[in-house]
C-alpha cells in the first residue's frame, strides 16, 4: 500500500497560481490533485515533449513511402507520355514520308508519260520521212575528176617544159 504522506513543492508566481487554481477548479479537484495528475501522466515524457509518438512515426513513414510511390508513378507517367509522343511523331513522319514518296512517284509517272509521247512523235517522224540514200556515184565522180585533173597537170606539165 502506498500512502501519500510526502510533500513536493515548487515556487510559482501569483498569476501562475491563480491560473492553476482555475484549471483545477474546472474538474472540481484541489490544485495538489491536479498537479499530481499531470505529474503522473507526464512522468516518462521529460525530454521527449514534442517528439512524435510511435504511431506518428509509423504514419510519417507510411506517408514517405506513399510520396515516393507517387514520384515513381509520376516519372513513369512522364516517361510513358514522352514515349507515346515520340511514337506519334515517328508515325506522323512516316505518313508524311509516304505521302511525299507517293507524290514523287506520281510526278515521275507523269514525266514518263510525257517522254513516251515525245518518243512516239519522234518515231512517227522517222517512219514517215525516209532518209535519202547516198548515191555512191555521187562520191566517186568528184574524187575521180579531181585525181584525173592532178594527173593531167603532172603529165602535161612535164611535156610543156
Amino acid at each position: 500500500m502506498h500512502y501519500r504522506n510526502v510533500t513536493l513543492s515548487t515556487r510559482v508566481s501569483a498569476a501562475q497560481k491563480a491560473e492553476y487554481v482555475k484549471l483545477a477548479g474546472k474538474f472540481n479537484i484541489s490544485i495538489s490533485e491536479w498537479a499530481l495528475t499531470l505529474i503522473e501522466h507526464h512522468k516518462n515524457d521529460y525530454g521527449t515533449i514534442g517528439d512524435p509518438t510511435p504511431k506518428e512515426v509509423k504514419l510519417e513513414r507510411a506517408l514517405q513511402l506513399k510520396n515516393k510511390e507517387i514520384q515513381k508513378l509520376t516519372a513513369q507517367r512522364d516517361t510513358t507520355d514522352e514515349y507515346a509522343a515520340s511514337m506519334q511523331k515517328r508515325s506522323n513522319q512516316a505518313v508524311i514520308d509516304r505521302d511525299d514518296s507517293n507524290f514523287a512517284l506520281k510526278e515521275a509517272l507523269v514525266e514518263v508519260e510525257k517522254y513516251k509521247k515525245r518518243l512516239k512523235i519522234a518515231e512517227s517522224l522517222l517512219v514517215t520521212e525516209k532518209p535519202k540514200e547516198i548515191n555512191s556515184n555521187y562520191l566517186i565522180n568528184p574524187v575521180s575528176v579531181g585525181l584525173a585533173s592532178i594527173l593531167a597537170v603532172v603529165v602535161f606539165g612535164i611535156r610543156f617544159k
